[in-house]
């Protein structure tokens, strides 16, 4: 059985969603899923978990990301990217350097108002469809933690039509806001002409597969070698190795005494979840639960 994640270079005007089912036809398996949704108009990685990698999609979720982006100056638009309709206009264009000292005001913590044209709820409904209907012009800002952004221009222009940035940032962070907050700080207005999403965590582009080649890998008997273990996602939890008997009892849902894991397992106090292994094979997330090991999830191979 398939069990992994498979790390997809998604292509231009596709949905996360369409991404998911293409490759739940291609490999013969449902229990497919993604970890953080790419817009159509963004390319880039897209973490998909198979099989038993669902159970753990939520701390993929958590990681931090790198986004490649060009914001254009000169319009608005009401996705803040160039899908939308222009809802305003400026002649004025900032130049490198401006935009350079601006970028050092984008940095930490920070809070930005999402897209209204996103997929957040407002009172259980989906942000977009409200804008569509006019209902919502704004949405109440929230903090993004920008760990670093930089200016990916090199020239030393009087003004920019556009420019390349690149951004690490926390989960939640919509580029588009960070488009067009820069513009506005520069006294102008702007929006996300381009996006490419270049790492999720460990995960990088350099080991993303294009949708092209998913078919032909998978056709070669070569597409299980892409293929990385559920507890790639998982490198910053303690682990421990349990015997047969343990991790069949893990298995069950019991619960294992600490006591008796003594000499195979060191946490500290701060550890809340922890790996338990069968030899090599992952076979549960427990968490302390006073003198015990509680199964929070179970791994099935």
């Amino acid at each position: 059985m398939v069990n992994g994640w498979l790390i997809i270079d998604k292509p231009l005007s596709i949905t996360s969603f369409s991404v998911v089912s293409l490759i739940k036809k291609i490999i013969n398996k449902r229990k497919v899923g993604h970890a953080g949704t790419l817009d159509p108009m963004a390319t880039g990685i897209l973490p998909i978990a198979i099989g038993e990698a669902t159970k753990v999609i939520e701390f993929a979720m958590n990681y931090v990301k790198e986004y490649e982006f060009v914001v254009t100056f000169g319009e608005a638009r009401d996705t803040d990217d160039q899908e939308g309709k222009v809802i305003a206009r400026s002649n004025k264009y900032p130049s490198v350097e401006e935009i350079r000292n601006a970028l050092k005001f984008f940095t930490g913590e920070i809070f930005l108002s999402p897209p209204i044209f996103s997929a957040i709820k407002v009172n259980g409904k989906r942000a977009y469809n409200l804008a569509r209907q006019g209902l919502i012009n704004e949405l109440p800002k929230r903090k993004s933690i920008i760990y670093k952004i930089e200016l990916l221009e090199e020239s030393n222009l009087n003004y920019c039509l556009e420019t390349k940035i690149r951004v690490l940032c926390s989960k939640g962070t919509y580029v588009r806001s960070i488009a067009r907050e820069l513009a506005l700080f520069l006294g102008t207005c702007g929006y996300v002409s381009y996006l490419r999403r270049t790492k999720v965590g460990n995960f990088s582009i350099s080991q993303a597969i294009s949708l092209e080649n998913l078919e032909r890998l998978h056709l070669s008997n070569e597409l299980l070698a892409c293929i990385m273990p559920v507890e790639v996602v998982l490198d910053d939890i303690p682990a421990f190795t349990c015997n047969p008997e343990q991790a069949m009892f893990l298995r069950q849902g019991r619960a294992l005494s600490i006591e008796l894991l003594e000499g195979n397992l060191n946490l500290s106090k701060e550890a809340c979840v922890i790996k338990a292994f069968s030899g090599s094979q992952l076979t549960a997330l427990v968490e302390k639960a006073g003198n015990y090991l509680k199964p929070i999830k179970v791994f099935n191979y």
